[in-house]
């Protein structure tokens, strides 16, 4: 190659990362608002409650007898990307996906469609 042509596809390459940096960042943000202090309890007769998992509701673990159960498992996909692995809870591999918290979001919708 050239140097002219390593030039113009360095340009291109920066170009195209960096579109794919603000898209992501605009996704990102786009997740925040729409994730704000929204959580799915079920709370069954007998006062047991099933919930997943976030820090900010620690202090329920805290009144009572808890007890925490893997759900499901996020991790790289063999194909590349991330998966979300629901078969603890007898449920399919979601994925792949190209982001992580694209998975961790397919997740958690998953739970919240069949769980609650």
């Amino acid at each position: 190659m050239t140097h002219e042509e390593i030039e113009r596809w360095e340009g291109y390459w920066r170009e195209s990362a960096q579109r794919d940096f603000e898209r992501d960042i605009y996704k990102q943000c786009d997740k925040e608002d729409s994730m704000k202090d929204e959580f799915s309890i079920a709370i069954k007769p007998d006062g047991t409650m099933s919930f997943i998992y976030d820090d900010r509701l620690a202090g329920l673990c805290e009144e009572g007898d808890a007890h925490t159960t893997r759900a499901s498992h996020v991790e790289p996909a063999a194909e590349g990307g991330w998966s979300a692995d629901m078969a603890p809870v007898n449920g399919p591999i979601l994925g792949p996906f190209r982001l992580r918290e694209d998975a961790l979001a397919a997740e958690v919708a998953w739970l919240n469609e069949h769980l609650f």
